[in-house]
């Protein structure tokens, strides 16, 4: 972490290192999950997604006074 957003300081990880750590765990059985978080948002939620994340941690934009597309990108009705 962070994954697509620069944080405290750290530069963002990018995509391309969740796929490679998705890649590098056991079967989805017994690994543990792995959630994508920093910098997600409605518009990169799925790409996070099909890069193997097992969920999206989206704090800040779910609790924004308009989290609507997020939650709508990700299937959750509120």
């Amino acid at each position: 972490s962070p994954l697509l957003a620069e944080r405290k300081g750290r530069p963002a990880l990018g995509l391309a290192a969740l796929s490679q750590l998705e890649r590098s765990l056991p079967a989805r059985q017994s690994a543990p999950a792995l959630y994508a978080l920093g910098g997600v948002t409605a518009e990169n939620a799925a790409a996070c997604l099909a890069a193997g994340a097992t969920g999206v941690a989206a704090i800040g934009v779910a609790l924004a006074p308009d989290s609507a597309a997020l939650l709508g990108a990700l299937g959750i009705a509120r």
